[in-house]
């Protein structure tokens, strides 16, 4: 993936939306935006965009001096989320396959995307998304890999997201690790986010080392576990 000259006006409007959130002061924001936009000429359009937005995050929380402009908003993300969580439960408990139905489970929590932009009704699109059918179905294989692996390493995302994450998680029955963000950055889960999702119960959850709205390899350092339990093998990012 590379980034196009549409994500220039997006990474644009993102950086207004975030400055929004940490502050009301307009000077600010203002200088916030003409900051950034200085800054797209020096844009590496071959690197992925959640690389080349990064700058954006930053020099919000620099000039805000707000870390986490999104952190009411995760709250109530992962406190929505909680809420369906054993209803959820139950209806991956009753289905025929329910390692299937876990999977879209946590598949439908990526409408949770603030980077987007995007309208979503968390309850009404998981429900919807339980109905509909792949558009790309890769679950045999998924099933197969699973069934030989003895450690999963399981790549965070969005906040509220993470609960449905657990759910599939407690249904793999595998030792897994959880990568979060190094820091926050839109909503994407951080340590903080992973621990009030209760995925602290059944996964070790480590770092990526990824300051960017994604897990960028170059940014990655060697995995470190920053909840108690088991060490965490050497390997990076890998099933293994």
């Amino acid at each position: 993936m590379k980034t196009y000259l549409e994500c220039l006006p997006c990474i644009m409007n993102q950086t207004l939306r975030t400055a929004r959130l940490a502050t009301n002061n307009e000077k600010a924001i203002r200088q916030m935006l003409i900051n950034v936009g200085g800054m797209l000429g020096n844009f590496d359009m071959d690197s992925p965009p959640p690389q080349s937005s990064m700058c954006l995050y930053q020099e919000v929380s620099k000039i805000s001096g707000v870390a986490d402009p999104y952190y009411q908003i995760k709250q109530d993300n992962i406190k929505e989320a909680l809420a369906l969580y054993p209803e959820l439960k139950e209806i991956v408990a009753q289905s025929a396959n329910p390692l299937l139905t876990a999977v879209r489970i946590a598949i439908a929590g990526n409408v949770i995307d603030l980077g987007m932009h995007k309208p979503f009704d968390i309850k009404q699109d998981v429900y919807a998304i339980l109905k509909q059918h792949f558009g790309i179905d890769h679950f045999y294989q998924f099933e197969q890999e699973l069934s030989k692996a003895k450690t999963v390493l399981y790549l965070g995302d969005n906040s509220g997201e993470s609960v449905f994450d657990r759910i599939l998680i407690e249904q793999m029955n595998k030792k897994v690790y959880y990568a979060v963000r190094e820091v926050p950055i839109i909503n994407d889960v951080t340590l903080q986010e992973a621990l009030d999702s209760g995925l602290g119960e059944v996964a070790e959850i480590i770092s990526s080392g990824s300051i960017a709205p994604a897990t960028i390899l170059s940014q990655c350092n060697k995995p470190k576990v920053i909840t108690k339990g088991f060490p965490m093998p050497t390997a990076r990012f890998s099933f293994f």
